[in-house]
């Protein structure tokens, strides 16, 4: 369930992440900013008003402000498998210093806590903590409330806080204000202490990459990273069977009893939507609502089952493809194609590049059959990703290797912002224990060309690695259904290649009160689309309503051809708030990632994109000067415009026919900035339908 479509955000590479790096350059140059977000300076607890007192946690008998108290817990022996009476009793909670990474601003600031749980719920002891951060973005009506969202994030593994900056506009943002809006770091994961991070692992799958491993080694040195990984961690302490759903069900009742609320509503995604579940039949009573999205049924078994689901989702990319006109045109009989492309690349493997998106890193990559497959497997978790592979296969048979470089480098950027030893800890414990690798074999596919799905091929199964690991196993309820009435909205992509659209009938099963929706031209990761967060926060707000889901019908279809994104643009009102209020006009639909920054995102290496930001007085040459350096381009200076009631300063670099950029500025205390990014061939179209229109609009409220 490793969330590979969470990279979703970073896709946008160097051209947003550095644009975006302008509204920081511009705030610094018109005010002190206070320490905050991503400070690296001392991390003594700054009192925040999130929780309403200045002292936070239970050595001061204290409670943070927001809901009622919640009813007293209920005795041991009423208990369901796995919960312990009153978590927040057992915990520690304190206001802190955000500390992490933040290279774009975030439009909102999050108050942040440290949460101290046990290690190990079922025998407590004062010496043996987990450490849990916690970000909480406060309601537009003030902090508190009888019931907030709390985010739960897939992997298991992977990291939230420190990929805010990349995910907050499309799946956050869209859910803060109506309550207070939870983010954490899992146990195990990102920010928290102890990590169960195993760089041994990493640099394994680095040098596999790389073709470092001698042929018919690759099992034996996974499983001896695996140990390394193990020794290392059970040395320093950590006990690898406290680290599972349980346990985190466990922190997530402790964050709700700390912070005061008496229920919450959950958003799981991926292997958060397992989570999700485990605490619904842990604390019911605690949850007002949740949404399961791309799901993870607690009874199945996942990975015995995943070739065979694996294929659907690739015949179901045959399939989008074939029924598109274009598409089919451009990429003829692409099902024999691309296996007959794999069997090539089997005999002639091809050298390329992986280039990390986010630090510019490079590693060397030797690509055969089975890493393009796997290459295709990670794109269909995401409509801009999967809609280059019929072009890429075209690409490849012409010798040209950039979309498979580009779809490697999103692997690599995600490997630092995975805990693969928290993923092992809890596959290990709940999945694996309950499946047997006899009917991994049994259930692997046979047919022409899908039978490389299940070649193992001497590699290391997950049940293999799992013996060495050794973090125990789940109660048994672990595989059995979760039966509620909790009301719940079910979401899932046509295109999902690891949580299949038909697990969300399975655990609708045992839902007595739920809604679900299939997105056809989705893949993995529904909430963060501009429709599916749009049905999150109608759910969020109403959850025995069924919500509005005509968004589906109109929602982007997969831009299979170039040229797919030549339709007329329609221009919305938008406004940002921080740090200074900008007003004006936006191209509808395209993806707003915060800060100002609109990306069109047709596929994942559409970097069409604007943005609209304020000057704070700072002067057109030195934000040039900037965005030069950031971008890597040469701008020469225009004719100066007279739009909008002042003077523009303009700019244009045309250096790369496939990163064409303009820009213009204004001056002035009450100056904005606004850049256009697009394609040399459509530069001109783009200049007239957004780029002047946009300056028109745009103004400092």
């Amino acid at each position: 369930m490793h969330e590979p479509g969470r990279v979703r955000r970073l896709r946008r590479t160097v051209v947003l992440l550095a644009l975006a790096l302008v509204a920081s350059a511009c705030v610094n140059q018109g005010f002190d900013e206070e320490p905050g977000l991503g400070d690296d300076e001392g991390t003594e607890a700054a009192p925040t008003d999130s929780a309403g007192d200045d002292e936070v946690g239970v050595e001061d008998g204290d409670e943070p402000a927001g809901a009622d108290d919640a009813d007293p817990a209920p005795g041991a022996a009423d208990l369901p498998v796995g919960a312990v009476a009153d978590p927040a009793s057992s915990a520690s909670i304190e206001p802190v210093t955000c500390a992490f990474d933040e290279p774009v601003p975030l439009p909102q600031e999050p108050s942040c806590y440290q949460v101290s749980v046990p290690e190990d719920w079922s025998d407590p002891d004062p010496d043996d903590r987990v450490v849990l951060p916690v970000a909480v973005f406060e309601a537009d009506d003030g902090p508190g409330g009888s019931d907030a969202t709390i985010y739960l994030d897939g992997g298991p593994g992977a990291a939230t806080l420190d990929l805010l900056w990349t995910s907050f506009g499309s799946l956050h943002g869209p859910q803060t204000g109506p309550r207070d809006y939870l983010v954490f770091d899992q146990r195990g994961v990102g920010l928290s202490e102890p990590s169960l991070a195993c760089p041994e692992l990493d640099e394994v799958e680095l040098a596999e990459i790389a073709g470092e491993l001698a042929p018919g080694t690759e099992a034996e040195v996974v499983l001896a990273a695996t140990a390394d990984c193990r020794d290392r961690l059970t040395r320093a302490g950590v006990d690898l069977e406290a680290y599972n759903s349980v346990a985190s069900a466990n922190d997530v009742e402790a964050i709700r009893g700390l912070l005061g609320y008496d229920q919450l509503n959950l958003l799981g995604i991926s292997y958060g939507t397992r989570l999700a579940q485990t605490y619904v039949r842990q604390y019911p009573g605690s949850v007002r609502s949740m949404v399961l999205d791309s799901i993870v049924p607690v009874e199945a078994d996942l990975w015995s089952n995943l070739a065979a689901e694996a294929q659907g989702a690739y015949e179901q990319l045959f399939r989008g493809c074939a029924a598109d006109p274009g598409c089919n045109e451009a990429n003829p009989d692409l099902e024999n194609r691309f296996f007959a492309l794999l069997d090539r690349l089997d005999a002639e493997p091809i050298e390329v590049e992986y280039r990390n998106l986010v630090d510019g890193t490079t590693v060397p990559a030797v690509v055969d059959g089975d890493d393009v497959l796997g290459l295709v497997f990670q794109a269909l978790y995401d409509r801009s990703a999967f809609s280059l592979v019929p072009g890429m296969v075209g690409e490849v048979e012409a010798g040209d290797h950039d979309t498979v470089e580009f779809l490697g480098s999103i692997g690599v950027t995600n490997l630092p912002y995975s805990a693969s030893g928290m993923q092992l800890a809890v596959e290990c414990n709940e999945e694996i224990a309950f499946e047997s690798a006899a009917d991994l074999v049994a259930n692997a596919p046979t047919g022409p060309g899908y039978e490389r799905l299940g070649e193992l091929d001497g590699e290391a199964t997950l049940f293999d690695i799992c013996e060495v690991f050794g973090s125990g196993s789940a109660p048994d309820v672990e595989a059995e259904p979760v039966v509620t009435d909790v009301p719940a909205l079910l979401l899932a992509g046509a295109y999902d290649p690891i949580t299949r659209p038909g697990n969300a009938d399975v655990v609708a099963a045992n839902l007595g009160n739920h809604v679900s929706f299939l997105f056809p031209n989705e893949g993995h990761g529904i909430a963060p689309t501009e429709c599916g967060a749009e049905l999150v926060a109608a759910f969020l707000a109403e959850p025995t309503a069924e919500p509005d889901s005509s968004c589906i019908a109109a929602a982007p279809r997969p831009a299979w051809v170039e040229g797919a994104g030549d339709v007329a643009i329609q221009l919305v009102e938008f406004t940002i708030e921080s740090p200074f209020r900008v007003e004006g006009l936006r191209p509808d639909g395209w993806e707003d990632a915060g800060a100002g920054v609109f990306a069109r995102q047709l596929t994942a290496i559409d970097q069409t994109s604007l943005v609209v930001q304020p000057t704070a007085g700072a002067a057109p040459d030195f934000l040039v000067d900037l965005i030069q350096a950031q971008l890597e381009v040469t701008f020469e200076p225009g004719e100066p415009l007279e739009v909008g009631g002042r003077e523009w300063q303009t700019f244009a670099s045309d250096d790369d026919p496939d990163q064409v950029v303009r820009l213009a500025a204004s001056t002035g205390a009450d100056g904005i900035l606004v850049v256009l990014v697009a394609t040399a061939a459509e530069v001109d179209r783009l200049v007239d339908e957004v780029f002047l229109p946009v300056i028109e609009s745009a103004r400092v409220g």
